[in-house]
């Protein structure tokens, strides 16, 4: 029986073989597919996720090595000299920080607004443009840290102080009345 067991394919099954005339597709009751719920999906989905996860090494760990081995001394020097280098850029912002926000509050900005300034008129800072510039420059753009705010320029359609057009109002007074 194993013989002919290993000898059948998915589709001989499916078919029924043409040497056993009993296992015919008209013989053969039709199996019923097994249905899943949303619910019983998921749950396999994740049974199999967390089965692969724990059997997955630290793929990008073992690659961050190998990828640091590969590297010259030159290229490992100029890594921890821009790590060393942004590191002091961050202790530097920190320290100016409180004279960053005071020189905001001196050119008019709101004090609830200061840190907001500072970190915009931080970004226009560069070689040609200093830290006060880089301050107007955020303040032309947005007067309203300053607590000026543009005309809105939005209306409600009615004028005050205008005369109504008499003549159609009369009419519909008339008409209504």
């Amino acid at each position: 029986m194993d013989e002919t067991m290993e000898n059948t394919t998915a589709a001989d099954v499916q078919q029924g073989s043409a040497d056993d005339p009993q296992n015919t597709a008209e013989n053969t009751p039709e199996k019923a597919e097994k249905t899943f719920t949303r619910k019983e999906l998921d749950e396999i989905v994740k049974k199999r996720l967390d089965r692969v996860k724990k059997d997955m090494p630290d793929e990008p760990d073992e690659f961050r090595k190998w990828k640091d081995g590969q590297k010259t001394a030159e290229q490992k020097a100029a890594d921890e000299l821009a790590a060393e280098r942004s590191a002091k850029e961050a202790v530097e912002r920190e320290k100016n920080a409180p004279e960053l926000k005071m020189s905001c509050i001196s050119k008019g900005v709101k004090p609830e607004n200061a840190s907001d300034v500072a970190a915009l008129a931080e970004k226009y800072v560069d070689d040609n443009t200093d830290i006060d510039t880089a301050i107007e420059k955020v303040l032309e753009k947005y007067p309203s840290f300053c607590g000026k705010e543009k005309a809105a320029g939005i209306t409600t359609g009615a004028k005050i102080g205008a005369s109504p057009d008499h003549g159609n109002s009369i009419y519909f007074l008339e008409k209504i009345w």
